[in-house]
This record gives structure tokens, C-alpha cells and sequence, in this order.
């Protein structure tokens, strides 16, 4: 195989990864929630309590935002998005700290 074809064929198995306009968007929504309910002194705070969450939190993200079931298929009662959004939350949730049962409602039980 020559330099060329080699060249062309390394750079066709290349992925190209980008967030759509929405998944972006949908990351900022995120980002602004966890900006205002989970900021460094408050996940200190729910880290020193006993449930280690605040339920009403808790209550915002799954009822308002449904992000527990943002994977979980339409007709199952989820939201019915992909795994790059439940990336996309649980990325945004690790950057945040928040304390919250999400992985083991949304990730492990689902």
C-alpha cells in the first residue's frame, strides 16, 4: 500500500464528534439548573446530612426536568432521548457534584 493510500484510508476511519444545536442547548439548561440548586456550599452541606440529597432537588429534576427517564424509550413513560443526552446529563451532573441518586435511578435501575 503507498503513502497515499494509506494517508486516505487512516483518515477515513476518523470520527468526527459533535453536539447538535439542541444538545447543546439542552447542556446549557442543564448546566444553569445545577448552577443555581448545587453550588460547591451546598453539596458540602447535603455531603454532612443524613439522606445526603435534598429531596426537593430531587423532586425539580425528575418531575419538572424528568432527567431520571431521559433515555428510557416514550411508550415505557421516559423521554425518550438517546444515550448522548444521558451523557450529556450525567457529564453535567459530575461536574456540578450533585449529590442525588441519579446514577443508581437513572443508570443502574433503568
Amino acid at each position: 500500500m503507498s503513502t497515499t493510500q494509506q494517508s486516505t484510508s487512516a483518515s477515513a476511519r476518523k470520527i468526527h464528534f459533535a453536539f447538535t444545536d439542541e444538545q447543546d442547548q439542552f447542556r446549557s439548561a442543564v448546566r444553569r439548573f445545577l448552577n443555581d440548586k448545587s453550588p460547591t456550599t451546598e453539596v458540602r452541606r447535603l455531603m454532612a446530612t443524613a439522606e445526603g440529597y435534598d429531596p426537593a432537588v430531587w423532586r425539580q429534576l425528575s418531575e419538572d426536568l424528568a432527567l431520571p427517564g431521559i433515555h428510557v424509550p416514550e411508550q415505557f413513560g421516559g423521554a425518550g432521548f438517546g444515550m448522548v443526552e444521558l451523557c450529556i446529563v450525567t457529564e453535567e451532573f459530575g461536574r456540578a457534584l450533585l449529590c442525588a441518586p441519579y446514577f443508581s435511578t437513572a443508570v443502574l435501575a433503568a
